[in-house]
């Protein structure tokens, strides 16, 4: 997952109630640079030329737009596995800084692990449940407040996000939801 990516999380997460805009006090010019391109706007504090224009992106496909849109809200697995790999560390690490600008300061996330229909309904929830933990604790020690980790929830495989492959990989994953935080 690149920064791209976490990146139109974070504008998402602000989509849905967050209280302001997402800064650039620590995204890089390329990071500015990824939003301006993709959403036509610049991020305060990105910095533009008075001679460039922005220009928008061309619309993804709907088969592209829900690959992006399931790939952006998710952390995915191995199979019967719960530990991060490098790309989920590196995920959640951008994630944690888009979470440490302001106002994202004020957002609190809710964890849903979820796995694949291969093996018992009770293997599948403890699993989907270890993936979950697994991310809250990587998580929260990357944004520096694990409080703000507010709900960590399981469902193994009743939420299956690919229905119709019931074994495939996609459906082994984490998903992350945010709101405004009260009381952090």
């Amino acid at each position: 997952m690149d920064a791209m990516h976490v990146l139109r999380i974070a504008l998402a997460l602000f989509c849905f109630g967050l209280a302001g805009p997402v800064t650039a006090q620590s995204l890089s010019e390329e990071e500015c640079a990824d939003i301006r391109t993709r959403f036509n706007i610049v991020a305060p504090g990105c910095i533009i030329g008075e001679t460039q224009q922005v220009q928008p992106s061309p619309a993804p496909s709907q088969k592209e737009t829900v690959a992006q849109v399931d790939r952006e809200n998710n952390v995915f697995f191995p199979r019967g596995g719960s530990a991060l790999d490098t790309d989920a560390k590196a995920q959640l690490d951008m994630l944690a800084r888009v979470l440490n600008t302001s106002p994202m300061a004020q957002a609190c996330l809710k964890l849903v692990g979820h796995s694949d229909a291969s093996g018992s309904d009770k293997i599948n929830i403890d699993l989907s449940l270890e993936r979950a933990v697994a991310v809250a604790n990587y998580l929260g020690t990357a944004i520096g407040t694990p409080t703000r980790i507010r709900d960590i929830d399981a469902v193994g495989e009743a939420d299956l996000l690919l229905t119709a492959r019931p074994s495939d990989p996609m459906n082994r994953r984490v998903e992350i939801f945010a709101r405004t935080c009260r009381g952090v």
